[in-house]
């Protein structure tokens, strides 16, 4: 659930530069976190690098719940799902 005054925020950003810029934001944002997860394995940037490219991610991921109006229990019952599938996987190995 996204706290009162986040939400606020992140409809203020929606509202402002519009649903299109925030997801190709998203995408820019994305892009940074993988590199920022090259880099490391590189020793190229530190851990402090990746975690700021994390949570800009994590924003996005948060305008993208509002933008697209996923449910906490929508996001909850996928992600159980996929954590389930992951669980079998492993089991089969």
């Amino acid at each position: 659930m996204i706290v009162n005054h986040i939400y606020k925020i992140l409809k203020e950003a929606i509202n402002r530069w519009g649903i299109r810029d925030q997801i190709d934001q998203t995408i820019e944002e994305l892009s940074e976190l993988i590199t920022a997860l090259l880099h490391y394995k590189r020793d190229k940037c530190i851990r402090s690098d990746v975690l700021d490219e994390r949570c800009d991610v994590g924003i996005m991921l948060k305008q993208l719940d509002i933008i697209y109006n996923f449910t906490e229990i929508e996001i909850n019952t996928v992600m159980n799902d996929k954590i389930n599938k992951l669980k079998n996987k492993l089991n089969r190995f």
